[in-house]
C-alpha cells in the first residue's frame, strides 16, 4: 500500500507540532520571561497541533476499518454469489476443468473469509460456513459427474447415465442457493452492498 500524499501533508503537520512542543519545553521558559503571551500562544499552538493530528489519524483509522470491514462483508456475498454460478457451470459442462476451478475458487475464498474472521459477527459465521459446507459436501459428486462424462465421451457408458446424474445434481441447487441467500440476508442487514 503506498503513502498517500495527503498521510505527507498530515504527518508533516503532525511533527512540526511534535517539534513546537519539544521547542517550547526546552526554550520555553526563557520565553516567558521575555513575553509570557508568546510563551502561552506557543504551548497552545504546539498542543493544538498535535491534538489535530491524533483526532484526524485516530478518526482516519476507524474510517478505514469499518470500509475494511464493509468491503471484506461485501466482497464473501459475492463470493458466494460466484461460487454457485462456478457450481451450476461444473453441472452443465461436467468437465475436470470446472470442477478443479471451482475446488480451487471454494479453497481460496474459504481461505480469505477465514482470514478475515473478525469482520463477521457468529450467526453471519455460521450462515457463511453452512454454504461452504454445504458446497464442499457436493465436490465428490461434481467430480463423479465429470469422470461419469469422460467414460461417457470414451464410450464406456451410456449418455442417458450422464443426464440422469447430472439431473440429481441439478436438484442440489436449491439446497445451496438457499444456504447462500440465508448468508446473504444476514451479512447485508447490516452492510450496504453499492454498486460501484
Amino acid at each position: 500500500m503506498s503513502y498517500p500524499r495527503l498521510y505527507v501533508l498530515l504527518d508533516l503537520f503532525g511533527v512540526l507540532g511534535i517539534l513546537a512542543a519539544i521547542l517550547y519545553v526546552v526554550f520555553g521558559a526563557d520565553v516567558a520571561r521575555q513575553s509570557p503571551e508568546l510563551a502561552g500562544l506557543w504551548g497552545n499552538i504546539a498542543t493544538e497541533m498535535i491534538g489535530i493530528w491524533l483526532g484526524v489519524r485516530l478518526i482516519d483509522a476507524i474510517l478505514r476499518r469499518h470500509e475494511q470491514t464493509n468491503l471484506a462483508r461485501i466482497r464473501a456475498v459475492r463470493a458466494m454469489r460466484f461460487l454457485l454460478r462456478q457450481y451450476k457451470s461444473a453441472i452443465e459442462f461436467s468437465g475436470r476443468l470446472e470442477v478443479e476451478q471451482l475446488a480451487t475458487e471454494v479453497r481460496w475464498t474459504k481461505g480469505m473469509i477465514d482470514k478475515h474472521h473478525d469482520r463477521f459477527k457468529a450467526d453471519e459465521h455460521a450462515d457463511i460456513e453452512e454454504f461452504y459446507s454445504r458446497l464442499s459436501s457436493l465436490l465428490p459428486g461434481l467430480r463423479t459427474l465429470a469422470n461419469l462424462k469422460d467414460e461417457v465421451d470414451a464410450g464406456l457408458k451410456e449418455r442417458a447415465e450422464l443426464v440422469s446424474f447430472r439431473k440429481q445434481m441439478w436438484e442440489t441447487v436449491p439446497s445451496l442457493n438457499e444456504a447462500r441467500i440465508q448468508a446473504e440476508k444476514n451479512i447485508l442487514t447490516e452492510t450496504q452492498e453499492e454498486w460501484v
